[in-house]
């Protein structure tokens, strides 16, 4: 059991920013940072709203001040009840619209925050969708949806309840200041000074949490990453009987991030008490002033109730900024994870000089392409170079890790080269625009993703439009009809998460009519047979021979069979190319793919 404190220090430390492996710069961000501003500009109308309904607010706070000041000097006067009537009546309108505007207000800020949290979620849903496969294969998926989520919904707050309350109470504290300077200057210098320190609170408790709260959005994603790892692997967890063990990893590191919030807590408190009693001794000495004044002649009682009331308004604006400035810390700790995401930037970018649209021939060639994951590693793919024709079916082979799956990544340009190029149709891929680049291939993995929905929608990704002949078509050449019309609700049944409902030899053959359907003109299978059983290998070899006839084909496979027909066949070892040749030329040599074919117990 790994100890508690290396625990905790593991879930309060501060690695690449939030856990997400990108260099944006997000760290020791700022309280109003410029870039976190901007990215709440689409709202900024409603915002404005929200600003300008608050001082009406405030304003109508300190004009039933002046209200009932003016009400009190006609009761201590002893003048009669019958001329207040009025002011009564205007006590109670302002009452009625002030209760009107809060509405108004609390509507405004709700579709403001919402509107802004909807749009950072689909920001960062077509960030992700740029960056691509390669990105994601560095990253928590867990900590991905926690910034998604939870750090929308943090930022939505930051928008619509803080902001706006930081110009509410500023302005609104600068009016009264004004006021009081008016009435007497002594006491709206001090009411000032209140004002000023009460509004550098936020700055001053970030200053002194900020870190604190950054500790604690780094490690919240990653704790939720956890649990979702968890959840995903319970059957693992569950034959090894493990899940107590990791069970009791996750209370610890669970409590972890409990001590870190109690000790953010406890830090605002801290940080927050000094400044709140400079706004309490603030008032009181104003009100001290004035009473001395009146004792001296040179303030009406009516003017220190003026004052009495004035400098109760006056803290209003402190009292309803300190409610929001959580949301500040919390919107701050989460917008470092937002940017880390939408400044990331993608392994490989969108061509600059995009080439002009036209038909691009089905050709493909790796010329002298060399790839690392990371720097410093050995390279996944060195030195490599092959070629497919139009119409031609090419395989490449070789043991686990030697680089087949990387070149299908290359290919679909989810990482750029370091050295060299890859063409398709004699183009350099690094000059089509992703969209088309991706719309000239039909991919069938070893791991098939179906999503949550029915037969119909998964089959319809490849071609929204497409009719019921069209699909039923595409299924019946994947040799999917029979079964999926077998399923209770045929078409529209339901799949489950991943497709879990189905077998792997039913949802390779979803996958395969996927292919069909999309009518691309180069066919790449990854390890398409790699996960099925024997019988439905040689049902989906089939349909993949269906599929393969007048397309360009390139079958990535450890499996040797599965490959025997190919015009050409590469064998990679260790990111390089070993041997080409076909079938019996690779035979005849006794090479690597020779000694490939009898690891498998195959035959020549």
């Amino acid at each position: 059991m790994a100890d508690s404190s290396k625990i905790v220090e593991e879930y309060t430390k501060v690695e690449s920013r939030r856990g997400l492996s990108v260099t944006s710069g997000a760290s020791h961000m700022k309280l109003f940072d410029p870039r976190v501003l901007a990215m709440g500009k689409g709202e900024y109308g409603r915002l404005w709203s929200v600003v300008t309904l608050g001082l009406l607010i405030s304003f109508s706070y300190i004009v039933q001040g002046i209200i009932i000041a003016l009400i009190l000097e006609d009761v201590f006067s002893g003048r009669p009840m019958a001329g207040s009537i009025p002011s009564f009546a205007g006590l109670v309108l302002i009452i009625a619209l002030r209760w009107a505007m809060i509405w108004a207000n609390d509507r405004i800020v709700a579709r403001a925050a919402t509107n802004i949290a909807i749009s950072l979620r689909r920001r960062i849903y077509h960030k992700l969708y740029d960056l691509g496969p390669g990105w994601m294969l560095s990253q928590k998926s867990g900590v991905v949806q926690a910034t998604i989520v939870d750090g929308a919904e943090a930022l939505q707050n930051y928008y619509g309840r803080f902001l706006p309350q930081v110009i509410v109470s500023s302005l609104a504290g600068l009016a009264i200041m004004v006021i009081l300077l008016y009435v007497d200057v002594i006491i709206g210098l001090v009411v000032g000074v209140m004002m000023v320190a009460s509004l550098l609170q936020p700055l001053a408790i970030y200053r002194g949490v900020g870190s604190r709260i950054r500790v604690w959005f780094v490690a919240m994603p990653r704790l939720f990453a956890e649990y979702v790892d968890n959840v995903q692997g319970i059957v693992t967890l569950k034959s090894f009987n493990a899940g107590k063990r990791h069970g009791k990893l996750l209370d610890l590191k669970t409590n972890a991030l409990y001590d870190a919030e109690i000790g953010i807590l406890k830090d605002e408190i801290l940080w927050g008490v000094p400044l709140g009693l400079v706004a309490a001794i603030g008032g009181t000495v104003a009100i001290v002033i004035g009473a001395l004044r009146m004792d001296a002649g040179s303030l009406s009682a009516g003017g220190l109730l003026f004052v009495l009331l004035l400098v109760r308004e006056a803290l209003r604006p402190v009292t309803d900024l300190r409610q929001t400035i959580h949301f500040s810390f919390a919107g701050m700790g989460a917008a470092e994870g937002v940017l880390d995401i939408l400044e990331a930037v993608p392994p490989a970018a969108a061509p600059v000089d995009p080439i002009a649209p036209g038909t691009l021939p089905p050709s493909i060639a790796f010329e002298g392409v060399t790839f690392r994951y990371r720097k410093g590693d050995a390279p996944a793919v060195d030195n490599f170079s092959f070629a497919v024709q139009p119409g031609e079916k090419v395989a490449l082979v070789g043991r686990s890790g030697s680089g087949k799956t990387t070149v299908t990544s290359l290919l679909l340009r989810f990482f750029d080269p370091d050295e060299g190029a890859i063409r398709l149709g004699g183009e350099d891929i690094r000059r089509i625009r992703p969209e088309r680049l991706r719309a000239m291939y039909s991919v069938v993995s070893q791991d098939t993703y179906l999503f949550h929905g029915t037969v119909r929608d998964n089959l319809l990704l490849a071609k929204p439009g497409a009719s019921r002949e069209e699909l039923e078509s595409a299924t019946r050449a994947a040799s999917a009809h029979d079964f999926i019309t077998g399923l209770p609700k045929g078409y529209d049944t339901v799949v489950g998460e991943r497709g879990v409902k189905l077998s792997g030899g039913e949802r390779q053959r979803i996958a395969i009519a996927r292919a069909i359907l999309k009518g691309a003109p180069i066919l790449v299978l990854d390890e398409a047979t790699s996960n099925v059983d024997v019988a439905n290998e040689s049902l989906i070899r089939d349909a993949l021979d269906r599929v393969a006839r007048d397309r360009t084909t390139i079958i990535i496979s450890h499996r040797l069979s599965a490959v025997r027909d190919a015009d050409r066949i590469y064998v990679i070892e260790k990111g390089r190319l070993a041997e080409s040749g076909s079938h019996s030329d690779l035979i005849r040599r006794n090479g690597d793919y020779h000694a490939l074919l009898m690891a498998e117990g195959g035959s020549v």
